[in-house]
């Protein structure tokens, strides 16, 4: 895509947006191996290309757009970089009720995948541990995972399916996937990778989308740009993604939470939820598309 755009803007001298959701040449949650490292160099060598062409380049967060800057020096670079952050749209969640006894358990729901070194491993330990110390009952929850997962993230499943409920459901329909969301009591979002590895990078879809469920998320991310959107937007709590006394000591938190009365308390700064909405982002996307032509 990013070549065709290259050609028009050379043939042509058509303006051309870069829209680049995910890091290039430098992703986060790439494995190190050699057709990786082959494919990184040549994806470095055509950001080279294209930087130096195209007239605006937009991506999902302010630390990609930093790595660009400070990867690739050009003259005009920072005024023609721009974040616009993956959104979600309210007209999505129109028509998904809540059941009425949707509470009655404990019930903690991821939806999508697990990509390159991202693992649901870490957040499983925790909740055995609880287990085997008592801390929790495992008869009050439920842990469900909603998406397509492969061999070995379905091996770790199996692995801890005997200490406490896990569902695993495959692949559903988009519609269903935020069913399952708005009808849980916490929401379960994980980025593995260590902040010096790139994680600061990465701003996940997910968590916006789970923004639209309107449900307190559990988020295991690095230090750094998500981690902070938590902390301003009270969308949730966090924990260090690879600390397993942190996780359990802070999931125990939000079981006695709820144990104690009933629910999750959830009090999002709607403000900044509403600059995540799809209307407001186009809005963002349309200016810089005026300004280049």
């Amino acid at each position: 895509t990013h070549l065709f755009g290259l050609y028009l803007k050379k043939t042509l001298n058509i303006p051309w947006v870069m829209d680049i959701r995910d890091a290039m040449s430098v992703d986060p949650n790439r494995l190190s191996t050699p057709g990786a490292r082959i494919q990184a160099t040549l994806e470095n060598f055509y950001e080279k290309k294209f930087y130096t062409n195209a007239d605006a380049i937009i991506s999902v967060s302010d630390p990609i757009i930093s790595s660009i800057r400070t990867r690739h020096y050009y003259p005009n670079l920072e005024s023609i970089t721009h974040t616009i952050y993956n959104g979600y749209d309210d007209d999505d969640f129109k028509g998904i009720r809540q059941y009425e006894r949707f509470d009655q358990i404990f019930s903690v729901t991821y939806t999508g995948s697990f990509m390159g070194r991202r693992s649901p491993e870490f957040f499983l330990k925790a909740v055995r541990l609880l287990i085997e110390q008592k801390a929790i009952e495992a008869s009050d929850i439920l842990i469900r995972f909603v998406g397509h997962f492969n061999n070995q993230i379905l091996a770790q499943f199996n692995k801890y399916e005997s200490y406490f409920p896990i569902e695993v459901l495959g692949f559903q329909p988009y519609t269903e996937a935020l069913r399952y969301q708005v009808n849980s009591i916490l929401l379960l979002l994980i980025v593995n990778v260590e902040e010096d590895d790139g994680g600061s990078q990465i701003r996940t879809g997910k968590f916006f989308e789970y923004l639209g469920a309107n449900r307190p998320i559990f988020a295991l991310v690095p230090m750094g740009d998500l981690k902070n959107l938590f902390t301003r937007g009270r969308f949730g709590v966090t924990a260090v993604q690879k600390d397993l006394p942190i996780i359990a000591h802070t999931f125990k938190k939000l079981y006695n939470e709820r144990k104690s009365t009933g629910t999750l308390k959830y009090r999002p700064d709607t403000e900044l939820k509403k600059k995540f909405t799809r209307r407001h982002l186009t809005g963002r996307l349309v200016k810089i598309i005026n300004d280049i032509t």
